[in-house]
């Protein structure tokens, strides 16, 4: 929307779309994945990739950017790159927040704290995070970070309060 109304006739968004392994299988919408607000405006879409098994999902990635004011969308910008779908803006728009994994073969994280040009400006490694789970991570906008189970026990949670939170 613009100030006098609609800025054109139709908005046409990009549509991740999975696409199976399977012959037999059909397209399907893969969903519009992440949301992240930019401080100078408009936000950007992230849409995790498949498990290659199953199939493929296109776009995947920082794949779209819609500007404020604008009818469409463009490419991402390239410091959204070196983050995965967890980046999440703090308060006040300060920065922002990731969750980071170090190592592929423990699923052993980090939180970074990250400016708004995109430099990584912190890096905490959290201890006991080394087992890898099917549930997602979850940072909060107040800078809470969320893990849930572990390789004993899917009911296990794991949170730090305010570990993103800027001090005031």
């Amino acid at each position: 929307m613009g100030p006098a109304g609609p800025l054109t006739d139709q908005f046409q968004p990009i549509t991740p779309v999975f696409t199976p392994s399977s012959a037999s299988g059909y397209p399907l919408f893969a969903g519009w994945g992440t949301f992240l607000s930019l401080p100078e405006g408009g936000f950007a879409m992230y849409q995790g990739r498949a498990n290659p098994d199953y199939g493929t999902i296109s776009p995947s990635g920082w794949y779209a950017y819609y500007p404020s004011g604008q009818s469409g969308s463009e490419a991402a910008p390239a410091w959204l790159a070196l983050y995965e779908g967890s980046l999440r803006m703090l308060p006040d728009s300060i920065g922002y927040a990731a969750i980071q994994y170090n190592d592929p073969n423990s699923c052993a994280r980090a939180v970074l704290l990250i400016a708004p040009s995109g430099r990584t400006c912190f890096k905490l490694d959290l201890a006991d995070t080394g087992a890898c789970t099917a549930f997602p991570d979850a940072l909060w906008p107040d800078g809470t970070l969320v893990l849930q189970g572990d390789s004993q026990s899917i009911c296990k949670l794991q949170w730090w309060p305010g570990l993103a939170r800027p001090a005031r």
